[in-house]
């Protein structure tokens, strides 16, 4: 497995869900634990902080086996998450951020407005999650950067590298594509894998079965090892 080759640990983060809690008290659930990890990970499991990224949000720490992912919603509370650590413990470095086919801007983008399948998500689907975790907020308050990562200003972090997945028959397409471009801009590493005819999810596929699912793992796996010399 990747978490078997990458030699990692997985910490995953048990934070509260919308409806029943909404908006912020799921991204400050998220923020509390990766605090706690960055000041106590070394002495609590012998190993420090390394990575993050979300199924849904899973903080990954070298040591022992990990199987990790970072997808959909665990991807925009991984970005945020990141965004949060560079500010509030300015001294800690990531080795790398995984983000698979992450929701971005919350507003909704092109693709996801105009995405004419139901395969695994769509624009309904969508617009009832972000009900439920933004209840009552307009299209423009949800642009807010404390709410959707791609509107936050990037120009003054120091982001680390980064690897950002995405199918093409993902409505959620030009979440990563955009935010990946505006990762980059800012001066970080950013690895961008487009999957040909993926859909939203592919990654949880079996991997013996579905060639997009391989392919994920492969370069998730790659930038992990590399990443940790």
């Amino acid at each position: 497995t990747i978490a078997d080759s990458a030699d990692l640990v997985v910490i995953s983060v048990g934070y509260r869900l919308s409806p029943e809690h909404s908006y912020p008290k799921p991204v400050h659930d998220c923020f509390d634990a990766a605090e706690w990890l960055v000041d106590n990970a070394q002495a609590k499991f012998g190993a420090e902080l390394k990575f993050i990224s979300g199924e849904v949000s899973n903080l990954q720490l070298e040591g022992c086996p990990l199987l990790t992912r970072a997808q959909s919603a665990g991807g925009h509370l991984s970005l945020l998450t990141v965004y949060h650590l560079l500010k509030a413990k300015p001294s800690f470095q990531f080795a790398g951020v995984v983000l698979h086919y992450g929701a971005f801007d919350l507003s909704f983008l092109p693709a996801a407005r105009n995405f004419p399948k139901q395969l695994i998500l769509d624009m309904t689907v969508m617009q009832h999650f972000c009900d439920a975790f933004l209840p009552g907020t307009t299209p423009d308050q949800r642009k807010d950067p404390a709410i959707s990562p791609l509107y936050q200003d990037l120009t003054a972090m120091k982001l680390p590298p980064a690897l950002f997945t995405c199918g093409t028959e993902d409505c959620l397409l030009d979440d990563t594509m955009m935010m990946a471009v505006k990762y980059q801009m800012s001066g970080a590493e950013t690895i961008v894998r487009i999957i040909p005819g993926a859909s939203h999810g592919y990654i949880i596929f079996p991997p013996g079965q579905v060639a997009s699912a391989r392919e994920g793992l492969e370069v998730t796996r790659e930038f992990l090892t590399e990443k940790l010399g």
